[in-house]
């Protein structure tokens, strides 16, 4: 599955939303793991927000540059023009790096991504004028593993609370709506060099500029109204040496 193959699949996915939401917390849903490790294996739709990055880089004692360096592979989105973070398959056998190959369990359960620990549901947003408006939950409907033997809340499948992964979510869909339109805003003037330097830039400022002092929340929040700044900047230089030239 390739990038434009992804971003499809998901915009299918929250098309077809309405048919198959959950109440996060009164509605119910059917599911029971078999362990058959067909979720954790040949996928390269498993992306990775900062909150997954900083939790896994907290459970290796690593730096968040260094697991997105030895786990996963960084591309700009074809319709977010944002950098993107997908986990890496092995090579070699296809499966999540992170599962054990005697039983199919997950080495970092308490650590995994968040795309892995609500499987088999999906999650989307509504997006108006950068603020988020509605979060919803649903039951994938491509989903070939698992019994349907199973009932389970949204919230005790998932085993945290919903308000804190709604905050979560929250808070980077709407970082990813900033970083997003400033990108977007920034291909339609500059030329290739400065495009790289602003993808670094955010690439940085959206998963791997953060410390353990403070909350990760907060620093997502900061780190977005820093880009605002630093594009600011830039406009500003642009526009000076354009005018320059000119003269």
């Amino acid at each position: 599955m390739n990038k434009e193959q992804l971003e499809k699949r998901n915009e299918e996915i929250f098309r077809d939303y309405e048919n198959h939401k959950i109440d996060p917390k009164t509605g119910t849903f059917k599911f029971r793991c078999t362990q058959c490790g067909k979720c954790c294996s040949n996928r390269e739709d498993i992306l990775l927000n900062v909150f997954d990055v900083c939790r896994l880089a907290k459970r290796f004692k690593m730096s968040n540059a260094d697991i997105l360096n030895k786990y996963t592979s960084v591309y700009v989105g074809n319709n977010s023009r944002v950098p993107v973070v997908a986990l890496n398959m092995l090579p070699k056998t296809g499966k999540c790096p992170f599962m054990f190959t005697w039983n199919n369990r997950c080495s970092v359960h308490s650590a995994k991504p968040t795309v892995c620990y609500l499987f088999p549901l999906g999650r989307g947003v509504t997006v108006k004028e950068g603020r988020i408006t509605d979060i919803r939950y649903f039951m994938q409907e491509d989903v070939s593993c698992g019994i349907r033997d199973e009932t389970h809340t949204v919230e005790s499948w998932i085993g945290r609370s919903i308000e804190e992964c709604n905050e979560e979510y929250k808070a980077w869909a709407e970082c990813i709506e900033v970083f997003s339109d400033l990108m977007k805003k920034a291909e339609e003037v500059y030329g290739e060099k400065i495009m790289e330097f602003l993808t670094n830039i955010a690439a940085n400022l959206m998963y791997t500029s953060y410390t353990d002092d403070k909350p990760v929340i907060d620093q997502v929040k900061a780190n977005a109204e820093e880009f605002k700044k630093i594009c600011s900047d830039v406009k500003s230089i642009y526009e000076q040496v354009r005018d320059s030239a000119e003269e």
